[in-house]
């Protein structure tokens, strides 16, 4: 089933990746919906799309229906977004009109998974509190993801919820630098039966960990802070010094920003 699903990529279905608040999606967007324990909640962007597969694993492991809280581009933290200098509404209005129900609802656990690319794309500017004036100086759009982060986090721990923030996946090279982004399909025929690996890219584990611990510790220490835990599956795809984007025959990643590996062991002892 799952593997179908992978395929299918669940988490494009219907609306279910839009910014219709949580509470207004359709059916579609429930997954696993027959189970009798409580839903969890998977909320963010692509990044939390990406990881739809092994929340819903963990679902079916723990008998619980999984709901879909995903909008691309849309980072889910309570700030302003805002694009070449124009206010994100729906993104915005998304992130709150969800947060707002949720936080009235019965306590249960919440995935919420963003990246962190914001930081360093200056066309994209993050205003906290809601209201404030727009600034893209870079210090200050840290500290307002920061701050957005923690308000969410603890709006919802408020509220009873259990709250897992995952970080980012390593990235690889070609996405990191603007260029074309890697994908599964740069790889033709006569390597993917030869050698996978010719058509992935690989980094050195001592690289991702020097260029990610600093900013990765600042978001673990802030999430703690605000009653949350933080999922840091870094070691789950960087193995032998180093970290690929492909390990055998089996692909880790969608492309060189999402993870594809299969991590439902990996969820279910967080949110059992």
């Amino acid at each position: 089933m799952l593997s179908q699903v992978s395929q299918d990529h669940l988490w494009l279905t219907g609306d279910c990746n839009s910014e219709i608040p949580i509470q207004d999606r359709g059916p579609e967007c429930t997954w696993n919906s027959t189970a009798a324990g409580r839903p969890i909640y998977l909320l963010g962007d692509s990044l939390a799309g990406s990881l739809s597969e092994a929340i819903l694993g963990a679902g079916e492991v723990l008998g619980r229906p999984v709901v879909a809280g995903t909008q691309g581009a849309c980072p889910f933290i309570n700030n302003e977004v805002h694009i070449d200098g124009r206010l994100d509404s729906e993104c915005t209005g998304f992130v709150s009109e969800s947060t707002s129900w949720l936080a009235q609802q019965p306590s249960t656990d919440v995935v919420i998974s963003s990246s962190l690319g914001y930081l360093g794309l200056e066309a994209v500017d993050l205003v906290f509190p809601i209201g404030s004036q727009p600034t893209n100086k870079s210090v200050n759009k840290k500290k307002n993801y920061l701050d957005g982060l923690s308000y969410t986090v603890k709006l919802f721990t408020d509220a009873g919820h259990r709250v897992h923030v995952v970080l980012p996946p390593p990235g690889f090279p070609s996405t990191l630098n603007g260029n074309n982004a890697w994908y599964p399909s740069q790889c033709n025929t006569l390597q993917a039966l030869t050698d996978i690996a010719n058509c992935g890219e690989t980094r050195p584990e001592d690289e991702v960990i020097a260029e990610t611990t600093a900013l990765y510790s600042e978001v673990t220490a802030r999430v703690r802070a605000a009653g949350g835990s933080a999922i840091d599956y870094r070691a789950e795809v960087c193995n032998g010094g180093k970290c690929s984007t492909n390990v055998n025959n089996f692909w880790r990643y969608l492309d060189g920003t999402h993870i594809s590996e299969q991590l439902a062991p990996l969820f279910t002892r967080y949110v059992k």
